[in-house]
């Protein structure tokens, strides 16, 4: 299974968990930003090596990327935003192999916002 999976599916369930407040226990343990404009912006937690603070920064770098301002979007939606974002990564690269996750999160198109 490529390892760009592990993150796409992190966020993915980040997004339901934020959207929808479900596991309430899970949502307990995010603290969404209070600032105006920075609403969908996870506040990153201590120790840095915990989920928490891995996932929150993970779901900051990805929201910032595919410019979500709030959650009205719904799911799928956001699935095809985070997989034409996988595709565009995946398309910087060797096109006869799949890149690994240093790729997706270093690629060319996340240093360009697009």
């Amino acid at each position: 299974m490529p390892e760009v999976v592990r993150p796409a599916h992190c966020c993915n369930e980040l997004y339901k968990v934020l959207k929808y407040h479900t596991p309430i226990s899970l949502f307990q343990l995010l603290s969404l930003s209070k600032r105006l404009g920075k609403e969908t912006l996870i506040i990153t937690t201590l120790p840095l090596n915990s989920f928490v603070h891995q996932a929150s920064s993970l779901w900051n770098t990805i929201k910032q990327i595919i410019n979500l301002n709030d959650f009205n979007i719904t799911h799928d939606s956001f699935k095809c935003k985070l997989k034409e974002l996988i595709l565009s990564a995946q398309t910087k690269g060797d096109k006869t192999e799949w890149n690994p996750i240093t790729n997706f999160l270093n690629s060319s198109c996340f240093e360009n916002g697009t």
